[in-house]
């Protein structure tokens, strides 16, 4: 659960969408690394500037994660992180694909069909 707080503070940082995310991700190894790492180290990343650092910086949008976790628990939906073995294999070649999914159900995302 831990690292699902992570992976979705990581979604809702203003001015960082998927590929930047996973620029981010790249250089720091995983959302949790992202929100601890030096601010110094964080302007060093390709495409990211003074304002994307701040918002990582920031962190108010640990408030708003804890709503998101407490909705997605009450409402039964599963969480899809781009690391997670079960993410689309097809999305993760994509540039711009998302980094995290929700759903409802069981689905196999890497069926043949």
């Amino acid at each position: 659960m831990n690292q699902l707080k992570y992976q979705i503070a990581l979604t809702l940082l203003p001015g960082v969408g998927d590929v930047l995310a996973k620029s981010l991700l790249a250089y720091c190894g995983s959302p949790e690394a992202i929100f601890k790492e030096k601010k110094q180290n964080i302007l060093k990343i390709p495409g990211i500037g003074s304002k994307a650092a701040a918002s990582i910086l920031n962190q108010n949008v640990f408030e708003r994660v804890e709503e998101e976790i407490h909705f997605i628990e009450q409402n039964e939906i599963k969480p899809l992180f781009l690391t997670d073995d079960a993410y689309p294999k097809r999305l993760k070649h994509c540039e711009d694909g998302p980094i995290l999914l929700y759903f409802k159900g069981n689905l196999d995302f890497n069926s043949n069909h």
